[in-house]
């Protein structure tokens, strides 16, 4: 006797949907501690003791959005 493919199909796809939005709050609570721990040390007044090459405003675009887009890529490809 065969069984039903339906129920198990539609489970996957619950476990899939599942895992993935279990994966989006991962992202999401990293992103924040992230922000957290940069926001403090800027309160704190941190800066580099020296003149970085790569402490100008293109290197900060390009990592800023280096960094976004490569969570997107993850989290869409999750």
């Amino acid at each position: 006797m065969a069984l039903p493919l339906m129920p198990l199909l539609k489970a996957k796809q619950l476990v899939g949907s599942m895992l993935s939005l279990s994966w989006d709050d991962l992202h999401v609570e990293f992103l924040s501690i992230c922000c957290h721990h940069l926001n403090h040390l800027i309160a704190k007044g941190f800066h580099p003791q020296a003149k970085l090459y790569f402490d100008t405003p293109f290197f900060k675009f390009v990592a800023v959005f280096l960094g976004v887009g490569v969570i997107a890529v993850v989290m869409i490809w999750d």
